[in-house]
């Protein structure tokens, strides 16, 4: 119960705010819709029950919170099942909530709770079932056990109407045959479960029966729908099949359970109490691989194993009769593995942000709106610490060093406590940080909601026109959140004519058509500005700017008729496109810090599509800084929209690695790049030196060194 409701808390507040994720969770709801009496096509078929609750709690609540809420129930009791099952095999209290913290903290139950996503309600049926099935098995009363076993079937039968015979039903049956299987939990070395042996061999028989059906409707399966096994299979995997590797089911491992996983997998290896931990995971993710290769990613149902593993990582580290140097190794391997865990999640944020939805690539998902790698860095290292922490307090047998035996003489009630508490904090700070904060921001940044609200406030007010244009914008949200007359601007010409008008209009464009936009604006003198970029990709524009409100353009302050004065004035000419007049840098460079690089750039003439700039620090060839290629403007304004006689003011935030790099003196280096395979020519100065200290870097004339920066 308190699992529950410390859940509750974490999962339940503010589950309505977030608007309809349109891409993830808007499919969910066209089913719901339908059931309900609506006209809808196009609906992608998904198992009966998970639909059907959604239906009945929609039907009553509405909105949002209706949708929503059988996800975040079901998440709150497989928090709650991950305690009680850690409780039932001989877990501590504090060592069982630290189990039921684990699963909270874990990205796939944040992210199932607080949206559509994902499919709690299959796996909480299903770890229902195992709990049953094992109540039945090892009750010394018949009618008890009895009782027991229908409950155990039937809500087996719910698990297959939920995720299907192989995810719903093999892995319930399989999960409870090695829990029949392994030994007693607390029972004294040698002596067996009391479990009949051939019950296990039923169980065992059952799940390699249900499987093989599974599977045998799977070779049979055309493209249709089967609801046995509640999928059809995935096109695109059956066209090419090396888009998805076995293997992939391990990053999902990783990503899913970010930051805790390498925690999760030592704690299943690693477990003294019994098997059961990792021969549940194991079959979990072996049985959810196999079925992705088929029918596309799925949700690993391995919630409560994982977390079991974890509970019993921290009891084997709190176990007297760990050795001090084993459990050092151990501990040293876990945090190389979070370290790797927390290098990926910065590579690809939205792997781990969002585990349970596939984007198309990382510059479809909000990284930098919702600062996810620095978000999620804070995570992990507030897990890294606390586990670090936790393994030098916890006591351990063997010899110990000066440290060791001055943890020795605290109270031993409170050095067992601590670990316990440094943990619990941990995954709180982890849990609160993804319910609360990420996956309702993400919600916000792809749900038109807020954008359309805001619109309609405007009207209400009498500013704007009730009509809103749209220009090229397919969101299914606009006809969920948005107006009832709208206006379909096909072309960019109808959409200048439209804004160019003399009454208030306003319009819903893409992000990619803001720079397009802005030059006609330019060009023809009619008023624009930018109302709303509350959205990730989706921008609200008018032709004038209310009283109160703040022009979100971000194109003027990039794009200046005037060269704006920076600190280090400097003449770089690329070819006939573009001239570098001046230069800043946040001095000094701080190793481990973020900095800020400005270019002021006089435009001769527009410079090919694609085209990027280097700037790099560098010191001897052997200290480098930012060495890769980025963005002019970074994309603000694309340079084959510049024109002659604009003034750029370009901007680029890095950071300086904390290790890689030496102190002292670094040369700016500055080049521009065509393509792939070829850069610009450099044609002022003409020689190897230049005006203002320019210096030309190699024989080809591509890359100059424009000044000095300190580097600290």
């Amino acid at each position: 119960m308190i699992a529950a409701l410390v859940a509750a808390v974490v999962l339940l507040p503010g589950l309505g705010t977030h608007g309809f994720w349109s891409d993830a969770e808007l499919p969910a709801l066209d089913r719901v819709l339908a059931a309900l009496g609506a006209g809808m096509s196009d609906l992608v078929r998904s198992p009966w029950l998970p639909d059907l609750l959604r239906e009945r709690s929609y039907a009553v609540l509405g909105g949002e919170v209706g949708l929503r809420l059988p996800h975040a129930l079901a998440a709150i009791a497989l928090v709650a099942m991950t305690t009680g099952v850690a409780r039932s095999r001989g877990a501590s209290p504090w060592v069982s909530l630290l189990a039921g913290g684990f699963a909270l903290a874990f990205p796939v139950v944040a992210v199932a709770g607080r949206t559509a996503l994902g499919n709690p309600v299959a796996e909480a049926l299903g770890v229902a079932a195992v709990l049953m099935g094992l109540l039945a098995l090892r009750s010394p009363s018949l009618v008890r056990a009895s009782l027991a076993g229908i409950v155990a079937a039937g809500l087996l039968a719910l698990s297959v109407a939920s995720a299907g015979l192989a995810i719903g039903g093999a892995l319930p049956l399989g999960a409870l045959a090695v829990a029949a299987s392994v030994e007693r939990p607390g029972a004294p070395d040698g002596e067996r479960a009391c479990i009949h042996p051939r019950i296990a061999v039923f169980l065992w028989l059952g799940f390699v029966v249900t499987l093989g059906i599974a599977v045998m409707l799977s070779l049979r399966q055309g493209n249709g729908y089967i609801p046995l096994l509640g999928a059809a299979k995935d096109l695109v995997l059956i066209d090419k099949p090396e888009n998805r590797r076995f293997a992939a089911g391990l990053e999902d491992l990783g990503y899913g359970l970010f930051p805790w996983a390498p925690l999760c997998v030592a704690g299943a290896l690693l477990g003294r109490r019994d098997r059961l931990p990792a021969l549940w995971l194991g079959l979990g993710v072996t049985i959810a691989s196999g079925w992705s290769l088929v029918y596309g990613p799925v949700p690993l149902p391995i919630i409560v194993p994982a977390a079991l593993g974890a509970a019993a990582a921290v009891e084997w580290m709190q176990d007297p009769r760990t050795d001090r140097t084993g459990r050092r190794l151990a501990l040293t391997v876990v945090v190389l593995g979070m370290l790797v865990v927390g290098k990926d999640a910065s590579r690809t944020p939205g792997r781990v942000t969002v585990p349970l939805f596939a984007f198309e690539g990382e510059h479809s998902f909000p990284g930098q709106q919702l600062q996810a790698p620095e978000r999620l860095g804070r995570i992990g290292s507030a897990a890294l610490w606390a586990l670090l922490l936790a393994g030098l307090l916890a006591p351990a047998g063997g010899r110990g060093h000066r440290v060791d035996r001055l943890l020795d003489r605290m109270d031993p009630a409170r050095r067992a406590a601590a670990p316990l508490m440094l943990l619990g904090a941990a995954t709180l700070v982890g849990a609160w940080g993804y319910a609360q904060r990420l996956v309702p921001e993400t919600c916000d940044l792809l749900s038109p909601r807020r954008v359309l609200e805001h619109h309609r406030a405007l009207v209400e007010a009498g500013v704007l026109s009730p009509q809103l244009g749209n220009h090229r914008v397919r969101d299914e949200g606009l006809s969920l959140h948005g107006p009832g007359d709208v206006l379909t601007l096909a072309s960019r010409r109808e959409l200048a004519t439209y804004l160019g008008a003399d009454e208030p209009r306003a319009a819903l464009i893409r992000e990619r058509d803001l720079p397009a936009l802005h030059q006609d604006h330019r060009q023809n003198g009619w008023p624009l500005f930018v109302l709303d970029d509350h959205h990730a990709h989706l921008r609200l524009v008018a032709n004038l700017l209310p009283s109160g409100e703040e022009d979100r353009n971000p194109i003027p302050g990039v794009l200046f008729d005037e060269p704006q004065p920076l600190r280090h004035p400097t003449m770089l000419r690329f070819e006939n496109y573009i001239e570098i007049i001046g230069w800043e840098v946040t001095e000094p460079v701080v190793r481990g810090r973020k900095a800020t690089l400005q270019l002021s750039i006089r435009v001769l003439r527009p410079l090919p599509g694609g085209s990027q700039i280097y700037a790099r620090l560098l010191k001897d060839r052997t200290s480098r800084i930012n060495g890769e290629p980025h963005d002019l403007t970074g994309g603000i304004y694309p340079p084959n929209l510049w024109r002659e006689g604009d003034y750029i003011l370009h901007r680029f935030e890095f950071e300086a690695p904390a290790l890689e790099i030496q102190p002292g003196p670094h040369e700016l280096i500055v080049g521009l790049r065509r393509n792939e395979r070829q850069n610009f020519d450099i044609s002022v100065p003409q020689g190897d030196r230049g005006e203002h200290g320019v210096v030309i870097k190699g024989k080809k004339r591509n890359f100059a060194a424009l000044g000095e920066v300190e580097v600290w």
